[in-house]
């Protein structure tokens, strides 16, 4: 199972995009002002269902997305390097939208 630069596996970078885009569709919905409780009642039945069908569909996207990560990353090796370079990464762009946000919506 060795992957190299030119040995791509298009399959699961298939099924990957697949993942993320039902990702981005579950937070569309619930995050979404449209599809809050309100405007779902004035919904019909098939359009209620079909909301619902891709708010779940997110989470099979999460489990595909993990099972895809965990396939590739079985034979690896642990290095706590790249925790610590992830965790900063993580942490800079916390704190850099942070910072962002409070430039575009100020405290009032």
């Amino acid at each position: 199972m060795h992957k190299t630069i030119l040995n791509r596996f298009s399959n699961f970078e298939l099924l990957r995009i697949f993942a993320m885009f039902l990702i981005v569709l579950h937070h569309l919905i619930v995050h979404s002002k449209i599809f809050q409780i309100d405007n779902i009642l004035n919904i019909n039945i098939f359009n209620r269902f079909a909301i619902a069908y891709i708010s779940y569909s997110g989470k099979v996207g999460v489990i595909l997305f993990v099972l895809i990560m965990g396939y590739f990353l079985v034979d690896k090796t642990f290095k706590l390097e790249k925790i610590l370079k992830l965790y900063l990464q993580m942490l800079f762009y916390s704190i850099f939208i942070y910072f962002v946000w409070i430039l575009i919506n100020p405290l009032k």
